[in-house]
C-alpha cells in the first residue's frame, strides 16, 4: 500500500538523543518504550490538539523490528532516518523524536524541548510503579488465572496480551532512566508517590487530638 506524505516548510519536530552505552538494539527497545509511553499521554497533556502530535523513535528497519509483533507494530509510530548521521542501527543513543502534524506552531514541540526532564521523571514514575520493585518478574511468571481478579499493574503494557511485549520492556527502560538520576532524586514523583503509599499504611492513632 501507498503511504500518505505531507511537507512542511517550517515543520517543527523535537528530537532528545540520550547517550547510552548499551548496545543498539537495547537502546531501540529502551527508545521504543519510553515514546511508546509518552505518545499514551498525549490526551493528557494536549487534550485539544494531540491528534496532531506524533510521538516516536527512529527505527530504520521497522519489519525487522517488529517481525515477531505485528500488531504492536500498528500501535507504535516509528520515524525513518532524518537525513543525518545517527542511524538507528549503529547508534549509542537512544533517541526519541516528536513531530507536530500541522502547519501553524502549536506549541507542543516547544512544551517538549522546556519540559522533557519533567516528562521522563513521569514516565520513570510509571516504569516504577508498573515492575512494583523487584516483584514484577515473579508476577511475570503466574498464570493469568492465578492473576484474576487482581489488579495488574502492567495491564495497558500487556494490550491484550499474555504478558508484556519485550518491545516495551519496562525493567529495561526503568533501569535505563534510574542510571540518568531519576531514581535518586529525594524530590522525585517516584519518592513522594511512595511516602503517600507509606503514610497510607500508617494505622491512625488512638489518641484524642489536643
Amino acid at each position: 500500500g501507498s503511504t500518505s506524505t505531507r511537507s512542511y516548510r517550517f515543520g517543527r519536530m523535537f528530537r532528545l538523543l540520550i547517550g547510552s552505552t548499551l548496545p543498539a538494539e537495547q537502546n531501540q527497545i529502551i527508545a521504543h518504550a519510553i515514546s511508546f509511553v509518552i505518545s499514551e499521554m498525549r490526551q493528557t497533556l494536549f487534550p485539544e490538539n494531540h491528534h496532531l502530535l506524533l510521538v516516536g523513535t527512529q527505527i530504520d528497519d521497522p519489519t525487522r523490528f517488529f517481525s515477531e509483533f505485528e500488531a504492536l507494530h500498528k500501535l507504535s509510530i516509528t520515524f525513518s532516518s532524518p537525513h543525518d548521521d545517527i542511524g538507528s542501527e549503529n547508534s549509542s543513543w537512544v533517541n526519541l523524536l516528536a513531530v507536530e502534524d500541522s502547519i501553524s506552531d502549536l506549541g507542543m514541540c516547544q512544551f517538549l524541548a522546556t519540559n522533557w526532564d519533567k516528562l521522563l521523571e513521569q514516565v520513570y514514575d510509571y516504569f516504577e510503579w508498573v515492575t512494583d520493585g523487584e516483584n514484577y518478574t515473579v508476577k511475570q511468571q503466574e498464570s493469568l488465572e492465578q492473576r484474576k481478579g487482581t489488579f495488574i499493574n502492567d495491564s495497558f503494557l500487556r494490550l491484550g496480551m499474555d504478558s508484556v511485549s519485550p518491545l516495551l520492556d519496562p525493567l529495561k527502560a526503568r533501569d535505563f532512566l534510574a542510571r540518568l538520576g531519576f531514581a535518586s532524586d529525594r524530590d522525585s514523583m517516584t519518592s513522594r508517590r511512595k511516602a503517600f503509599y507509606k503514610s497510607e499504611d500508617v494505622p491512625p492513632s488512638s489518641e484524642p487530638d489536643v
